[in-house]
């Protein structure tokens, strides 16, 4: 990965918002994030699934993540694991439009915002 330096930021890693999008498949409740946006899939496409782990990044990435399809149900989980969600409440993509963004404070998971579509 190359460093990129202009005025006041510095751009290391994740940060590429291209429209290569890939699909990334919750496992045993975790994702390991490789790029900046992603789509999430549900494991075994199963009808809805629990998200409490993020894996990946460094410290400041910053991810954008939406729905693979609007026919499973992703929550993510405040708080069970690496997850820090605005309210301290879990939030539910149920449309492939809805976007979840999220920053990388330690080895923590911040929300910085959430849209549903």
């Amino acid at each position: 990965m190359g460093l990129v330096t202009h005025n006041d930021i510095t751009l290391v890693g994740l940060l590429n918002l291209s429209p290569r999008l890939p699909m990334i498949t919750i496992a045993s409740g975790s994702i390991t994030m490789v790029d900046s946006y992603a789509n999430v899939e549900t494991e075994g496409e199963a009808s809805s699934d629990d998200l409490a782990e993020i894996l990946g990044g460094e410290e400041g990435s910053i991810i954008v993540m939406n729905e693979q399809t609007s026919v499973n149900d992703i929550t993510f989980k405040h708080g069970t694991t690496n997850l820090f969600l605005d309210g301290q409440t879990d939030k539910v993509f149920t449309n492939s439009t809805d976007k979840m963004t999220m920053i990388k404070v330690g080895s923590e998971y911040h929300q910085l915002l959430f849209s549903i579509n």
